[in-house]
């Protein structure tokens, strides 16, 4: 193929003008676990927190490690850049669970993080809220992980949300089963996808 070719190719597979954003199903009024991932099923699955923080929430039960364990998760592997965070969440769940849930202070840098902790961990489920580091996921194969049913990811700027998209519609393949966004800012959202 010649370099024309290839440029013109690249062009047309990353043209993020031209990607089908879906509509709008949900909307997200606070940062509590019950507004954010009301769409996920986890019972009985690996969730792979990222992004543990308590930021903006007051009800315990509405941090997402506890709301997802609340809701019948096997195991939570937590991850945070925050060590005051994870440091809690272990302390907290060594109280008030008997599981294998892990937290570990990370900061997700690449995508070789994520794919070794989806492979180490049997991960079911992604819930990703890292404030704009989420571009580490669209490198991922998840073809690769047969493990991997479900991924809710929030997005911080509608470029974030086409990238998204379009690596979804080109190589994961997965269902888009809801799109919520913030009441506050809505060029930030969630969106949640299943395994077809």
């Amino acid at each position: 193929m010649s370099l024309y070719n290839r440029i013109t190719y690249q062009k047309k597979k990353y043209d993020l003008r031209k990607v089908i954003i879906p509509p709008v199903n949900h909307i997200i009024f606070s940062e509590n676990s019950s507004e954010h991932w009301p769409f996920l099923w986890v019972d009985g699955m690996n969730v792979l927190d990222l992004g543990i923080g308590r930021w903006g929430v007051n009800n315990l039960k509405e941090t997402s490690p506890v709301f997802f364990k609340n809701k019948n998760a096997k195991k939570i592997i937590g991850i945070d850049c925050d060590k005051n965070e994870v440091d809690f969440f272990k302390k907290y769940f060594s109280n008030n669970y008997s599981d294998e849930s892990e937290f570990t202070c990370m900061f997700i840098n690449n995508s070789n993080d994520i794919s070794f902790l989806i492979f180490e961990n049997d991960i079911n489920f992604i819930k990703c809220d890292i404030d704009g580091e989420e571009i580490n996921l669209f490198k991922l194969k998840l073809q690769e992980f047969s493990t991997l049913q479900h991924l809710a990811i929030e997005y911080h700027s509608t470029v974030l949300l086409r990238q998204l998209l379009n690596v979804n519609n080109l190589e994961w393949k997965f269902k888009v089963i809801n799109h919520s966004i913030f009441s506050q800012n809505l060029n930030m959202g969630v969106i949640t996808l299943s395994r077809i």
